[in-house]
């Protein structure tokens, strides 16, 4: 398998989570890989991994990845021949697969020119056209196309003309080996909780799809309503975080809402 990612995995987010745990569970089950991505060998040193020089800039970092991992993958395509190409965000991915003979496997866990849409307005009135033709190219091409939701999969055949006959809807998975249950009364010890309380937790990037307004306001509500013993546990980090917290100010929910930080991958469960 030849894996193609543009993503960053020196960011420890859940993009970069979700990257790493597909690779060792591809490995895991006996495939051969190849994998293509951003970074430098001090970033993970393992043999399967190809790095490949980018532009950390703002607005151009996209761009520059896109172009020289495809560039790479001519190279690796031509000298590895692979069975099967697995791609995620890399706009020709698809189309060179097709030109060498090779099925191609597209990875759709979000669609980027809606999530552009939605978190920078002005940036999408401007390039909107250029973000759909994007993102209909990076289909084009791919012998199949797994989708994390049904709704990504209709969205994409109402929006970007990707056939649901090669879609296939594979939800999210945990790692059960890290993700095991364990003794409630132990782990609330641990970090500190209130025995008595009920908690809501959120682990992720503070993005605007995530819901997180929506859900400080049913805290508040649930407060109001006289259950004094709910408690809400926001992990993680993002662009929303300050806004969340004026929220969390303004409804006098700080007893309640928790803003815990970044967490390591393995502190998470």
């Amino acid at each position: 398998i030849l894996f193609v990612s543009s993503v960053d995995i020196d960011a420890q987010e859940g993009s970069s989570v979700h990257f790493l745990e597909l690779v060792t569970q591809l490995a895991a089950a006996g495939h051969t890989l190849a994998v293509l991505c951003p970074g430098t060998s001090k970033t993970r040193r393992d043999p399967k991994f190809r790095y490949v020089p980018f532009l950390n800039v703002r607005y151009l970092r996209s761009i520059s990845c896109d172009l020289v991992l495809s560039l790479y993958m001519i190279r690796y395509l031509m000298a590895l021949k692979p069975d099967v190409v697995y791609y995620r965000g890399v706009t020709i991915a698809g189309i060179l697969a097709r030109a060498f003979g090779i099925p191609s496997v597209a990875e759709a866990s979000g669609i980027y020119a809606d999530e552009a849409k939605m978190e920078r307005p002005k940036f999408f009135s401007l390039a909107g056209p250029l973000l759909k033709l994007r993102e209909r190219t990076t289909y084009k091409g791919a012998t199949r196309v797994v989708c994390v939701s049904g709704g990504i999969q209709r969205r994409l055949a109402e929006g970007f003309d990707v056939s649901e006959d090669i879609c296939s809807v594979i939800p999210n998975g945990v790692n059960a080996t890290l993700f095991r249950p364990m003794d409630t009364s132990v782990c609330r010890k641990r970090l500190g909780l209130n025995e008595a309380y009920f908690y809501v937790g959120f682990v992720g990037t503070f993005k605007s799809w995530q819901g997180l307004d929506t859900l400080i306001d049913a805290i508040g509500i649930t407060k109001e309503k006289g259950y004094e013993d709910i408690g809400c546990l926001l992990v993680g980090h993002g662009d929303l975080e300050e806004q969340l917290r004026e929220m969390v100010a303004a409804r006098n929910l700080e007893n309640h809402v928790s803003f815990e930080g970044r967490a390591a991958y393995d502190d998470v469960p």
